[in-house]
């Protein structure tokens, strides 16, 4: 039954990822023999890659700070912040998206259809999820940093700083 079970799981994969992959590249060689259209998929790909990783840059630092007041100075002025900031789990993403449309429209047609644009709405959805992830790194930097009782009068260890910790580690979380 071993053997079984290993060749309906294996069956089961390439049905479910596999063949869909493979069929898109089928489509993508075959389909589009043209020059003009593989750089037309080339741009479309840097400009995907581009705002994600724009919207990736921007949400890290706006969480920071926000992370910093949650954990550091923990207070009423800091909860609203938190608040606020993780509205964007609250709100759907088609919520967002015709939100931002309408004030793109409506007040600030400048931005209307610009790369801005989608980076905003990116910053509101996963804004969330980067004060998490900071508001994590910073209570277990928190948590190691407490000097214990033999430990009071040596003043070399900072609460901040550890071995291993990097600013770029919430960067990562998300890119």
């Amino acid at each position: 039954w071993k053997i079984a079970g290993l060749a309906f799981c294996a069956a089961l994969f390439a049905m479910a990822v596999a063949v869909p992959v493979l069929v898109l590249g089928y489509w993508l060689t075959v389909g589009s023999d043209s020059d003009p259209a593989r750089s037309t998929l080339a741009e479309a790909i840097y400009g995907s890659i581009s705002a994600s990783g724009y919207a990736a840059l921007l949400a890290v630092a706006l969480a920071l700070p926000i992370a910093y007041l949650a954990v550091r100075r923990p207070g009423r002025a800091a909860r609203a912040i938190e608040s606020v900031a993780t509205a964007g789990f609250a709100l759907p993403g088609v919520v967002v998206a015709l939100g931002l449309v309408y004030f793109a429209t409506r007040f600030a047609g400048v931005i209307y259809q610009t790369v801005l644009l989608l980076v905003l709405a990116y910053v509101i959805r996963f804004l969330p999820q980067a004060v998490g992830a900071a508001q994590f790194q910073k209570r277990l930097l928190k948590v190691k940093g407490r000097k214990s009782e033999g430990e009071k009068n040596n003043d070399k260890r900072k609460t901040f700083h550890h071995k291993g910790h990097k600013g770029h580690e919430v960067f990562r979380f998300f890119f």
